[in-house]
């Protein structure tokens, strides 16, 4: 019932054909007991009362049996109040419309409409369940109404007004099933997207955190191995060339080899120093970008300028690789497309943290038209910066230029620790995880009972939680057997613990 194909299937089948073939077997026995009869009539009444009999009655059954139980457990206090609120408004305005006086003719189209919001809030907000209450309120008020003589079914003959109120609730059933299961299936949809963003971009976090460790490993090596090789091949040309008699030709050549070996050695320590910057812990965010800024300078024809407010070297180590990295790559693609003579490179304090700004004089570019074809670089910014909790934006400049800015937040502690809730009905226990927690996590909260941890992880979304947990009643409850399906539905859904 909470799928497009589930209500076609039901409506086909417990609304047409079941009505259908049980309309012959209940005309027939009128006609057994009643010769003059008309058939057609019989059965035509009999295939409409049964088709709204499924059409309202089996749904709610339907929804009860499967959902009942499950969707009383999730129900928030919020909730509560949204369908309370629900309830009182769509009693009134169905008792007002189909249990009143009926004010003619001409007021009949906008009393007959008069409950539709209702049961479109109830499909939109309630899905399949709520839409079937709903629909099972009206159908009740509408009978009601038409056997006390109120409402808009009362003016004509007693079998004209049967069929007007049969085909009314019909004709409002049917079109409010298909909502409600085409909402149910849209929220489905939504959780698995992002379900995936979230795998997808906690994939992006790993492998940039991956890319990070070989970088720092490559430049490791580059700078204790090869660098320490090629220096010590320079030591030995000059030793040789100090070996070679004066006047020696080889000796020019000896002495040229050993400045490439010089050059290579510095080459290959600024590739380790652009690889993963080890000083930055020792030297400070500013230093590292102004020494950056002069290496690129030298390579390609764009004057950097840095500027930085005072003391801002005390910043977090992973902060501090994140803005390093930004501006490395924010620089690399002004070199390539920009086109650009003169970068101004911009670090500073804000009220929420650090805001690290690119602006160049190049031909600038229109973000959202990039972003469907762009490459690596600016998804590695936006993932970097995501990561350490701060926000990546671009804007076009005067005369095209183009701002490039990151703002990050400064505080350290909570931003290297996961964000931790704590669910415990046991105070003193509860307490004293919270004590052993707060020194290595960030604790967003404390709750006692399994519906208000479900309200807090939706409002304060945490990395993690940790809960004590009836593994018996929550297999009953998922309709599990065994420990070994409860593991595996836990991993599918991204749980871990």
């Amino acid at each position: 019932m909470d799928t497009f194909l589930g209500v076609a299937t039901f409506l086909v089948c417990a609304v047409i054909i079941g009505p259908f073939a049980a309309a012959f077997l209940g005309a027939g026995v009128v006609l057994l007991h009643v010769k003059r009869a008309d058939f057609s009539l019989v059965w035509e009444g009999w295939f409409l009362s049964n088709a709204l009999t499924g059409l309202t009655l089996l749904p709610i059954i339907v929804t009860g049996v499967g959902h009942g139980l499950s969707w009383t457990r999730q129900l928030t206090w919020r909730r509560a109040l949204e369908a309370s609120a629900l309830l009182v408004g769509l009693l009134t305005v169905g008792i007002l419309v189909f249990a009143g006086p009926y004010g003619g003719p001409s007021s009949l189209p906008v009393r007959l409409y008069a409950p539709l919001p209702f049961v479109l809030w109830a499909a939109v907000r309630f899905g399949p369940g709520g839409t079937s209450a709903s629909l099972l309120i009206i159908t009740a008020l509408t009978i009601w109404g038409a056997l006390y003589g109120h409402g808009p079914f009362v003016t004509q003959s007693p079998s004209d007004n049967l069929l007007s109120l049969q085909l009314f609730s019909l004709a409002i059933s049917a079109p409010s099933m298909f909502l409600a299961a085409a909402m149910a299936e849209r929220r489905r949809t939504t959780a698995a997207l992002q379900a995936s963003y979230g795998k997808i971009r906690d994939l992006a976090a790993r492998l940039i955190a991956a890319q990070d460790a070989e970088r720092a490993r490559v430049a490791r090596d580059l700078h204790d191995d090869i660098n320490q090789q090629v220096a010590a091949l320079s030591i030995a040309l000059s030793g040789l060339r100090r070996r070679l008699p004066e006047g020696a030709a080889v000796r020019d050549d000896l002495a040229l080899l050993q400045q490439r070996a010089i050059d290579l050695a510095d080459d290959v320590r600024a590739l380790s120093h652009e690889l993963h910057p080890g000083v930055l812990r020792h030297a400070g965010l500013v230093p590292i970008l102004r020494a950056h800024a002069a290496v690129f300078g030298s390579r390609h024809p764009i004057n950097v300028t840095i500027d930085a407010d005072e003391g801002i070297n005390e910043v977090p180590p992973q902060l501090a690789l994140c803005l390093c990295r930004v501006a490395q790559e924010a620089l690399q693609n002004v070199a390539r497309h920009a086109g650009a003579t003169c970068v101004r490179v911009t670090l500073m304090r804000t009220a929420g943290g650090l805001a690290l700004t690119i602006t160049d004089d190049g031909r600038g570019f229109d973000l959202p038209a990039v972003r469907p074809g762009r490459g690596l670089g600016l998804i590695s910014i936006d993932e970097r910066v995501r990561l350490v909790g701060g926000s990546c934006g671009s804007t076009p400049g005067r005369d095209g230029a183009q701002n490039c800015a990151s703002r990050c937040p400064s505080e350290g502690e909570n931003m290297n620790r996961a964000r931790v809730l704590l669910a415990d009905d046991h105070a003193i226990v509860a307490e004293g995880l919270a004590s052993l927690l707060r020194d290595e996590f960030e604790l967003v909260g404390t709750v006692s009972d399994g519906r208000a941890l479900v309200e807090a992880v939706r409002e304060l979304r945490p990395g993690s939680v940790v809960a004590e947990t009836h593994k018996y009643q929550m297999m009953r409850t998922l309709r599990l057997h065994t420990t070994a399906e409860l593991i595996r539905y836990a991993l599918d859904h991204g749980l871990t613990g």
